[in-house]
């Protein structure tokens, strides 16, 4: 069932219960929508896509789950770019379209912008500490010359450091990219200004 004639179902639905013109029952439904989603009433007749923000609780493989913001309501989100959201984006839905089946909610439409927003989320970043200084020469075996790392190993252990930072030497590989980010980590950078630092050195 297409999401129009669900909608012409369930106007045609009310309009036999309240006896109300198909109108004035279409005006109903298109506010109960309307609240349903987060969005004015008034943009539900209108063609261009209404811009909501919303928390991403589930991605599936052709649909999430989001909660809009301000509201308690959960709605299924199906979207073609929808494999680029995780749980825990804040996430800018264009609906296309929206309707309910079996009093669930459900849009369609594009993501016009996702984005890590922990104020919006309402959490609280917890404090990075290091805890005791260690001497990681006398903790892990040493990298020698010829090996590649070895210059890189001289730098990181040239000085006694906070226990989280061994990653880097556990980790020379470093297959999740801890390398790229750890100074702005270590210089109190948020992910915003780490983004923009790296569109300024690519331009």
């Amino acid at each position: 069932m297409t999401a129009h004639r669900d909608l012409k179902r369930i106007i045609r639905e009310r309009q036999q219960k309240t006896g109300e013109s198909y109108t004035a029952a279409r005006a109903h439904v298109m506010r109960v929508r309307a609240t349903l989603l987060g969005c004015d009433a008034a943009a539900l007749g209108t063609t261009e896509p209404m811009h909501v923000d919303a928390i991403v609780l589930k991605v599936n493989q052709r649909s999430a789950r989001v909660r809009l913001l301000g509201e308690e309501v959960q709605v299924t989100f199906r979207s073609r770019d929808v494999w680029d959201l995780v749980p825990g984006h804040l996430a800018t839905l264009a609906v296309e379209k929206r309707w309910t089946w079996r009093d669930d909610a459900y849009a369609s439409g594009h993501i016009a912008d996702k984005r890590i927003d922990l104020p919006k989320l309402g959490l609280v970043p917890l404090p990075l500490h290091g805890g005791e200084l260690e001497d990681l020469r006398a903790v892990y075996e040493p990298y020698h010359d010829p090996d590649p790392y070895a210059a890189q190993w001289r730098k990181l252990t040239a000085k006694r450091r906070p226990s989280f930072e061994r990653v880097l030497a556990l980790n020379p590989n470093d297959n999740q990219g801890v390398r790229f980010c750890w100074e702005d980590v270590r210089n109190g950078r948020s992910w915003e200004e780490t983004q923009q630092h790296e569109e300024a050195a690519r331009a």
